[in-house]
């Protein structure tokens, strides 16, 4: 059984492979970046480069057939920047990989999302799951509101969203610079 990570050449992602990869687990890592993907190749981990914001091909699939789970990292995450932008890696990443998901009968699927979905200007105390969500404060809630949509909305897909806040540590270079 092998993992797909997204999202590999950022922060989470790169975390998350080396978990896995340290736990004994095929761990595969898609991310876009070239020189940290370069960086984690050398340090041994299978890493695959492309933009998520454009479809995985064929050749791919191919290359990516022993995967059987899910870790969906990859994202646009910052408080201000251009719409299509955060669509771009945060909607169409999500469509795309799903598709390649569901070509390849996948459904074990763990998207990280973020609180930002359900952040309102004021208290919400237990707030349960399926509670109404506010209108969104920017284009990253927004989207990354839409990528949740997606994903639970897929037929074949079984997901698990999670909303982590604040992440950090080791090679953080957004919170602790």
């Amino acid at each position: 059984m092998a993992v797909l990570v997204t999202g590999a050449s950022g922060f989470l992602g790169s975390h998350v492979l080396a978990r896995l990869a340290a736990s004994g687990t095929l761990a595969l890592g898609l991310g876009r970046d070239a020189a940290r993907c370069a960086a984690l190749e050398t340090a041994g981990h299978r890493i695959i480069r492309h933009d998520l914001s454009l479809p995985l091909d064929r050749a791919l699939d191919l290359r990516l057939r022993r995967v059987e789970r899910i870790i969906h990292c990859a994202a646009l995450s910052a408080p201000f920047g251009r719409l299509a932008d955060f669509e771009a890696a945060n909607v169409a990443a999500m469509r795309n990989i799903l598709d390649f998901a569901t070509r390849q009968g996948i459904s074990r699927f763990v998207h990280i999302s973020s609180p930002s979905v359900c952040f309102a200007f004021r208290d919400q105390l237990d707030l349960a799951e399926d509670a109404a969500l506010p209108d969104p404060v920017n284009h990253y809630a927004r989207t990354k509101r839409e990528a949740e949509r997606l994903v639970l909305a897929a037929p074949a897909i079984h997901p698990v969203v999670l909303r982590p806040r604040g992440i950090y540590g080791a090679g953080d270079r957004a919170l602790l610079p």
